[in-house]
């Protein structure tokens, strides 16, 4: 991830495939009646979460490995990614108690802000279970406005993410197809919307430290 247009260029790839697939079963289920729909657009659910949860993840992923490659000052990061970075080689130097670690990292923070510290370059934790608070806690770290989905939540976590995990463990859940393609409707618009704000940081620099 060297410039905005390959971050860009990773982005469009990622979502065009996932939304061929998501169109694909969304016809099929319109296409069929009874049982077979049932079966349809339960498991279509199941696949928008995931969805849902691998663009973002690798979303954020991606524009993680890119500000990594900046290889910019402490003082020119936000606080989320200098945190990163500071936390990452403090347990580098050395391992150490709680109480010791806070420490090492408050004294690096203080002392050595003008150095360039390597930002972890791995995959973002989205920890299989994407609700509204860890995206925002994911977003908010990364500098990115959690705004577009304060309206979102109950879609993200019942809509979607209480759903399937009702499918995923067995239980019935019947999906009507009128719900199901409002759901895949919505669901594209997330994810759409976590691209735009990772495009518009890079972008924008939405990265670096105001000021």
């Amino acid at each position: 991830m060297h410039t905005p247009q390959d971050v860009q260029d990773a982005l469009d790839s990622d979502l065009a495939w996932r939304r061929v697939e998501m169109h694909t079963i969304l016809d099929d289920a319109r296409s069929a009646r009874g049982p077979r729909q049932e079966a349809l657009t339960r498991a279509g659910v199941a696949l928008l979460y995931a969805h849902w949860e691998g663009y973002t993840k690798n979303a954020l992923s991606l524009y993680v490995k890119f500000v990594s490659r900046r290889r910019l000052k402490l003082n020119e990061l936000t606080p989320g990614f200098a945190g990163m970075a500071a936390d990452s080689e403090v347990r580098r130097r050395q391992k150490l108690s709680n109480q010791r670690h806070r420490t090492a990292l408050v004294q690096l923070l203080m002392d050595d802000s003008d150095s360039r510290l390597s930002i972890p370059s791995k995959e973002v934790n989205t920890q299989g279970n994407l609700n509204s608070d860890l995206c925002r806690e994911l977003l908010e770290t990364f500098g990115l406005d959690f705004e577009p989905f304060v309206t979102k939540t109950a879609l993200i976590d019942y809509n979607l993410l209480r759903a399937r995990n009702d499918i995923a463990h067995g239980r019935w859940a019947s999906v009507r197809i009128d719900d199901y393609e409002s759901l895949n409707s919505q669901v594209l618009t997330l994810i759409e919307t976590v691209r735009n704000l990772v495009l518009t940081a890079v972008d924008n620099g939405g990265y670096r430290r105001a000021g």
